[in-house]
Order: C-alpha cells, then sequence, then structure tokens
C-alpha cells in the first residue's frame, strides 16, 4: 500500500520545478480577478454617453479572446509553427495598453472615452486570449497531476494577489499594478 505523503512529496518536487510558471500563472490570475471581479475598474456611468453597458463591453471582450485563441488553433491545425515566447511579450504589451484605455475611461467618463473604453476591452480580449495560448503551449507538456496543481496554486495565490493589490492601493496605483501583471506574466512566462 502506497503512503499518501510520498504522493504528496513527489508532487511538491514536480511543482517546486515549475515555480516559474507557477508564479507568472498567479500574475495572469491575479490580473484577471482585478479587472474582472475586484471593482477597481468600474465605470461610475455604466452606460457611458454611447448608451454601451458594461455587458456589451465584457463580451466583446470574451469574444475577441475566443478569436485570438481560434487564431492560434488554426495556424497550429494548418502545420504552422508559433513562437510562443514573442507571442507572449505581445500578448502582454496589447493586454497593457488595453487596460490602459479602460482605467483611462473609469477615471474621465467623456464622449470620446467610450471609444476609447471599447477598445480597451477588446485589446484586453486578443492580449489574454494569446497569453492562455502560450500557457497552453507550455503546460501540455506538464504532467496532468502537475497542472492541476500549478493552476490551483496560480488561482489562490492570484486571489491572494488581487485582494492585497485591491485592498492597499489607491485606485491610480491598483490600475497601474494591474497593467503591469501582464507584463510580469510575459516575463515569468519566458525564465521558465
Amino acid at each position: 500500500m502506497s503512503n499518501p505523503l510520498s504522493t504528496v512529496d513527489v508532487s511538491a518536487i514536480r511543482v517546486s520545478r515549475y515555480r516559474t510558471l507557477g508564479i507568472s500563472l498567479a500574475c495572469f490570475w491575479a490580473f484577471h480577478y482585478l479587472v474582472l471581479w475586484s471593482g477597481v475598474f468600474a465605470i461610475k456611468e455604466p452606460s457611458g454617453l454611447w448608451g454601451i453597458n458594461g455587458n456589451f463591453t465584457w463580451l466583446a471582450s470574451i469574444v475577441f479572446n475566443a478569436l485570438a485563441l481560434l487564431g492560434c488553433y488554426v495556424k497550429l491545425r494548418r502545420g504552422g509553427t508559433l513562437e510562443f515566447e514573442r507571442i507572449s511579450v505581445a500578448a502582454a504589451l496589447i493586454t497593457a495598453v488595453g487596460i490602459a484605455c479602460i482605467a483611462l475611461r473609469v477615471a474621465y467618463p467623456h464622449l470620446a472615452f467610450d471609444a476609447i473604453y471599447l477598445a480597451g476591452t477588446i485589446l484586453f480580449g486578443v492580449g489574454t486570449g494569446l497569453l492562455m495560448a502560450c500557457y497552453a503551449a507550455r503546460l501540455r507538456e506538464v504532467t496532468p497531476q502537475t497542472t492541476f496543481m500549478l493552476l490551483s496554486a496560480g488561482f489562490f495565490c492570484g486571489a491572494a494577489l488581487c485582494l492585497l493589490i485591491s485592498v492597499a492601493f489607491v485606485p491610480i496605483a491598483a490600475w497601474i499594478a494591474t497593467a503591469a501583471l501582464p507584463l510580469i506574466a510575459a516575463r515569468l512566462y519566458r525564465k521558465e
């Protein structure tokens, strides 16, 4: 009969080998929690001057997230190759610019900024979709048990980091930290 503690020891060794990837995932999920659930990016006037509501903009973000993932899939399916390390940098920059646009609209609710907010959510969707494709390429090389543990640790640590940023920082600092998280995640991804 096998010892359950030996299984935990083996799992800890496997996960420690991918420590950098785990921290990268934590930054990635902290970013998502901050944008989607923390309220840091809540708009003062949800309808805006164009009548676009928050549900529409997040739906646009999700659609473009899926399109970015689909683009990567189609490219690979057709026998093409993707340089995920380069894509991770582009994805992080696109995401950071998108979040900067969203933060600008949240801070200054004017007519011109409705277009900036919509563009920001689209960039957010594309950037995070590309980052997800990068993670998928890396995680498929890892055993299922280690992948599960890395994702679980990423979710938990990401939530803790989100809580810290959203509670301890003033809004402008939280926006800056949120825009920096995709860049940190991509940097750590490249180091893995």
